[in-house]
């Protein structure tokens, strides 16, 4: 269903509690063929959007994030394998860099950092997602972006996608 209205409350995307909607107001990339049914244009529907947000329940939004604060701050909630994860890491130069969110001066932008550490991440953790996502949390790379599931999934795929050989200890398999 397409129609006119902007979501309440921060960010462009909005999912609801069983997951089965997801509603935009930006920032996506579709492809359509531009013709409407019955050729109706798409209408204003700003109080239809308000009640369908009361009727469905909408998922609150998550706080603002901060940075990590580099190697196992407080706030992280990693597991043991995690933090052994890190501590190997600890060995490969360009991992510690991008862990400490040393990035400029070797990436051209912020997001190609995150994409390097992604990738580093996906060789030490086995390709684990989950894992990925927690120690790249707890990194000084972390920021706002990250919370955006479209650039947060899309990140870690095309690190899990392209990786072919892993750490030859198979931390997450245990």
């Amino acid at each position: 269903m397409w129609l006119k209205g902007k979501l309440c409350g921060k960010g462009t995307r909005k999912a609801f509690a069983d997951g089965a909607i997801e509603v935009y107001d930006a920032s996506r990339y579709f492809t359509v063929t531009g013709s409407c049914l019955n050729s109706n244009s798409i209408a204003e529907r700003q109080t239809e959007l308000d009640t369908l947000y009361s009727s469905l329940g909408v998922q609150e939004d998550k706080p603002t994030v901060e940075r990590g604060s580099g190697f196992l701050s407080d706030d992280t909630e990693l597991n043991e394998i995690d933090k052994e994860v890190i501590s190997i890491g600890k060995c490969d130069r360009v991992f510690e860099l991008l862990y400490l969110g040393k990035w400029q001066g070797s990436y051209p932008s912020q997001s190609e950092a995150d994409a390097a550490l992604c990738a580093k991440l996906a060789f030490y953790c086995g390709g684990n997602e989950d894992a990925i996502n927690r120690i790249f949390r707890s990194s000084k790379l972390m920021r706002q972006k990250w919370e955006r599931e479209d650039y947060r999934y899309d990140t870690i795929a095309i690190a899990t996608w392209n990786i072919n050989k892993f750490y030859h200890r198979r931390l997450y398999d245990r």
